[in-house]
């Protein structure tokens, strides 16, 4: 049975390298971060550079011209030998979304969130520049997720690095088979699509120019950290040392009511921990407590925001190119 793998998770989370792993396989397929395509946001998603580091790959032309509601079936088709796609959008409406699509075509679907405690997160954040809000970035990913997306299991970042035991309980939990240098993603061709840089970096061999493209988006993003004028560490210290990191920025979350519950409600359904996965097909969150859910409301609001950022960043790459024409 052909089936599809959802890969959840909050900024930062480690979904782009779980998204690797459970991939790679001879009948796996990561697509990475693919609703980015349908629903750009930012420029680069107009930049559909395929994973496997070739520039004259055809695939993602392809799959966008046959459009959203033909997504899996085109990679399906091209890759006759594929069973699984691992897809790590994270966003919960696309997976919603996608999933009652895929479900209403007969295939299968699995869901895995993958993240990160609350302290993890912020130093991810912080190490980045980025920690303004963290925390109600934090709630507000999970409370959507808990809300938008069934039967999910959960698989702790630091976890997954640590051991192959939670990759093969992973992979358990998703019904896929795990093998002996399942982790060792990098040894497989993929054609994944945006998603982390410094977890594909990993896929290409040095000077190529898929590897050098890759590491330029890296450095780029390390220059602009360096130079930002909120930024007190230099972004070497904040990449390679974690002990001056903690002594400018410090950890001082405000809302550990709420977030102390929902981790205590993710661990409960630990893939490695034997956590329990509710049975119901119904994307409101059964078994959630109630007010750790997003609202119709905050759905709303996510929807409209989605909506919007693609509306306006078409735009303004139509007049872009208008002008360079």
């Amino acid at each position: 049975m052909k089936k599809v793998i959802f890969v959840g998770g909050s900024s930062y989370s480690g979904s782009t390298l779980l998204d690797l792993m459970l991939a790679n396989a001879p009948d796996g397929f990561s697509c990475g971060e693919v609703s980015q395509m349908f629903h750009p946001y930012k420029q680069h998603h107009f930049n559909l550079n395929c994973g496997c580091g070739k520039s004259d790959c055809t695939l993602w032309g392809n799959v966008q011209k046959a459009g959203i509601n033909e997504l899996y079936a085109t990679i399906f088709k091209t890759f006759s030998n594929v069973n699984t796609i691992v897809d790590s959008s994270k966003d919960p409406l696309w997976i919603y979304e996608r999933s009652q699509q895929l479900r209403a075509a007969g295939i299968d679907v699995k869901n895995i969130l993958i993240w990160k405690t609350p302290e993890e997160y912020y130093y991810s954040c912080a190490k980045r520049g980025k920690e303004l809000r963290w925390e109600n970035a934090w709630i507000n990913y999970h409370s959507l997720y808990f809300r938008m997306v069934p039967g999910w299991q959960s698989v702790r970042c630091a976890d997954l690095v640590a051991s192959d035991d939670t990759l093969e309980s992973v992979s358990d939990a998703v019904g896929i088979e795990y093998f002996s240098g399942k982790r060792r993603y990098w040894d497989k061709v993929h054609h994944t699509l945006f998603g982390n840089h410094s977890a594909k970096l990993h896929l290409y061999e040095k000077g190529t120019d898929a590897y050098e493209r890759s590491m330029g988006v890296q450095i780029g993003s390390f220059r602009k950290l360096a130079d930002s004028a909120n930024s007190q560490v230099s972004h070497q210290t904040i990449v390679t040392d974690r002990a001056k990191l903690d002594e400018t920025v410090k950890y001082t979350p405000s809302k550990r009511d709420i977030t102390d519950r929902m981790v205590a409600m993710i661990e409960s359904r630990d893939a490695a921990g034997g956590g329990s996965t509710p049975n119901s097909a119904r994307p409101d969150g059964s078994g959630v407590i109630d007010d750790l859910k997003a609202s119709r409301a905050q759905e709303l609001k996510r929807r409209t925001r989605r909506a919007l950022g693609t509306r306006v960043i078409k735009l303004y790459m139509g007049l872009r190119k208008q002008r360079t024409a």
